[in-house]
């Protein structure tokens, strides 16, 4: 079976091709299969919408970064419908990570090693399930992973184009996503790394001024935005109060708040006055505690057969680190602390900012395999078993989502019988929900997360026409008075009430 592997990894374009094509049909089944956009999707559209209509202002006043918003306008022209004009967008953007995940691969371990890594990426269901929803994180990952392929390549192959380009690859990921700010930050030591491996002289003269050019340039770009106000299209303004709040320990207030509250509960607890109380230790390793919640988000999404994968990498001895290798720790290391950080400051994080970290362990994974196929060469009833756990279970998991999507979705049952019901755009609406607007075609809908909680307490009704409840399909919901139900719609997650005023 050995030998049957090594004859198919001679080819690996055509294979790479292949796998592309899978990653492609596997979005498109699960398109096809139509589940609900993610409620971010409202925000992007509506910004999308002001730049269509040449509304520049109004855009930015929607949400600050444009370039997401822009390019979704920008497909809209050739897909009439937003929704699916930002799941094309998301789909294409996901299957070309293969391309850069591919390079680095090769640059780093071996083609066998990059196409198993495909492979891998094109079957977990994390990044399938995200090609239906309308997200900056598809694209921001796409040029993060060129980025971070431009690096290596540039390791074999140094020049002054090479290090123009990551910068330019790393400055589009920030326009997507502030936290490509990191990647910027991580150019000039990884440029360093890679000079200390080279024993010429004059190359690393040259690598060193290079570098040193990078981090000047870097830094004037992130000040003087910052000084001429420009934050308000790059919320640059908001990266540069994390960072003075971090050197001035600021940024932990609701931190050290939070510990406080946990505090108070701990003394009104049965012996908690007392040594080594749950909550006590809670407060006290609180960082670890966190760290340990991202170390098992990334196992999650991971699936076992993928944790299998890696465990020949914790054989390799030191030297497995070389300096052009680091383009993977770094960065797997860097955007795992700001995760840290960001529970630290905000008591939460979401697997979307953990995907870079998540890619780069399938990097690993796919060099990992190769070590198990040497070991498992004369047992081929055990590879087939590894294979199967590695490959098969995230196939599995991948087109179970397609089954478990529902198109009879109440927020797009509510949303059409909106379209349906107010087609002129007269009334006037409420609802705690920002997906409504998108299926009902309207350009915003003004909603409120908390809304049915407010009604639930409110002395006097809010003056609209209808309101729109999306609620857990078992919560019931005491109508204050004077609302009235003139609708309602089920699914099996989820109920939608549609209220009017009357007696």
């Amino acid at each position: 079976m050995s030998e049957r592997l090594s004859a198919i990894a001679g080819h690996p374009r055509r294979l790479l091709g292949l796998i592309l094509l899978l990653s492609l049909l596997l979005k498109l089944l699960l398109l096809w299969s139509d589940p609900v956009v993610n409620r971010d999707a409202a925000v992007y559209v509506a910004a999308a919408r002001h730049y269509a209509q040449g509304q520049f202002d109004a855009g930015l006043a929607q949400y600050p970064m444009p370039l997401y918003p822009l390019l979704l306008a920008a497909v809209h022209g050739l897909v009439p419908d937003w929704i699916r004009a930002g799941q094309l967008l998301s789909s294409l953007a996901l299957v070309l990570c293969l391309l850069p995940l591919y390079s680095l691969g090769c640059r780093l371990f071996s083609p066998a090693a990059a196409l198993a890594t495909c492979l891998l990426f094109a079957l977990l269901p994390t990044y399938n399930e995200a090609a239906v929803f309308l997200l900056r994180d598809p694209l921001f990952l796409l040029l993060a992973l060129a980025c971070l392929a431009q690096l290596a390549h540039y390791s074999a192959r140094p020049g002054i184009g090479g290090v123009f380009v990551t910068l330019l690859l790393a400055l589009l990921a920030t326009a997507l996503r502030i936290e490509g700010l990191l990647l910027l930050a991580l150019l000039p030591p990884l440029l360093l790394l890679i000079t200390a491996a080279n024993p010429a002289p004059g190359w690393r003269l040259k690598q060193v001024l290079r570098a040193g050019l990078l981090l000047v340039l870097l830094l004037a770009l992130f000040w003087e935005l910052g000084w001429l106000e420009l934050a308000g299209v790059s919320r640059l303004g908001e990266a540069r109060q994390w960072l003075e709040g971090l050197v001035r320990l600021e940024l932990f207030a609701d931190y050290r708040q939070l510990l406080d509250q946990i505090k108070q509960l701990q003394r009104q607890l049965p012996g908690g006055h007392l040594a080594n109380n749950l909550l006590e230790v809670t407060r006290h390793y609180a960082p670890l505690i966190y760290l340990l919640g991202l170390v098992e988000m990334l196992a999650t999404a991971l699936l076992p057969g993928t944790l299998l994968a890696l465990w020949p990498l914790w054989r390799a001895g030191r030297g497995f680190w070389s300096p052009a290798r680091q383009v993977l720790l770094w960065p797997l290391l860097a955007f795992v602390a700001l995760n840290l950080l960001f529970c630290l400051v905000h008591n939460f994080t979401t697997g979307r900012y953990l995907w870079l970290p998540l890619v780069l362990c399938l990097v690993l994974a796919g060099e990992g395999l190769q070590g198990w196929r040497q070991w498992l060469a004369s047992r081929p009833a055990l590879l087939a078993l590894l294979l199967v756990l590695v490959y098969g279970v995230p196939a599995a998991k991948t087109l179970a989502l397609a089954q478990q999507a529902d198109k009879n979705h109440s927020i797009r049952q509510a949303g059409y019988w909106l379209r349906h019901n107010d087609a002129p755009q007269r009334l006037r609406l409420l609802s705690n929900d920002s997906r409504f607007g998108l299926y009902a075609d309207r350009l915003a809908l003004p909603w409120d997360r908390e809304l049915a909680e407010r009604l639930s307490s409110a002395e006097t009704l809010p003056a609209v026409d209808l309101v729109l409840l999306a609620l857990p399909a078992r919560q019931r919901l005491v109508l204050p008075a004077g609302l009235v139900e003139r609708a309602t719609f089920h699914d099996g997650t989820m109920q939608v009430l549609v209220l009017a005023p009357g007696d």
